[in-house]
């Protein structure tokens, strides 16, 4: 699979890339031409990234937030990248009381496209957190911080508020993104 990885600054970046090895990835910046960078991909995935709040700084992020929302391919956003996604949609974003990192564990709702999971445990490590979706945005997952995954009802755009990058023995995110790169690319080119 053609992979554009958007680079928000993430500080896992590498293990980013490392969990999707096995496919044909490229990587550009945030403030870069996304649109022309996403030609002829299959996936695009927004990382992980900035400290700052998307509120006030949309502006910084506007290349993005006008991709997500015409994307013309499957897209994915991480941690940050869902929160991007989340706003440019008009998701309601709040400031967590505290930074939560660590391993949560998330249930699915009735929405989940994988029947055979229920709840598994991830890896955050964020300041902010989705708690209110608009009704373009459907709930898939969520946590004692809010929602977890969601996607869009109409655009094959996904948002997983968690680290899937930063798996371990303990953890299901890297194997969930996995099988949801696999399930938008079939959906998007039933040929492949």
């Amino acid at each position: 699979m053609r992979i554009l990885v958007i680079d928000n600054g993430s500080s896992y970046i590498d293990e980013l890339l490392y969990l999707l090895e096995d496919n044909d990835l490229s990587v550009t910046s945030f403030s870069s031409d996304i649109r022309s960078a996403a030609k002829d991909k299959d996936v695009v995935i927004l990382s992980g990234g900035h400290s700052f709040p998307i509120e006030g700084n949309e502006s910084l992020f506007k290349k993005e937030m006008d991709f997500v929302v015409d994307p013309g391919v499957p897209v994915i956003g991480v941690c940050f990248g869902s929160e991007l996604i989340a706003r440019a949609f008009g998701a309601e974003i709040e400031s967590l009381p505290r930074k939560e990192k660590g391993m949560v564990m998330i249930r699915m709702s009735e929405n989940n496209i994988f029947p055979d999971i229920e709840e598994f445990p991830v890896f955050e490590n964020h300041s902010f957190a989705v708690k209110k979706l608009p009704e373009s945005l459907i709930e898939i997952a969520s946590s004692s911080d809010g929602v977890e995954i969601f996607r869009h009802k109409l655009l094959p755009v996904w948002g997983l508020q968690f680290h899937p990058e930063m798996n371990n023995e303990k953890s299901g995110g890297d194997e969930f993104i996995i099988r949801l790169i696999d399930h938008l690319v079939k959906k998007e080119n039933p040929a492949s």
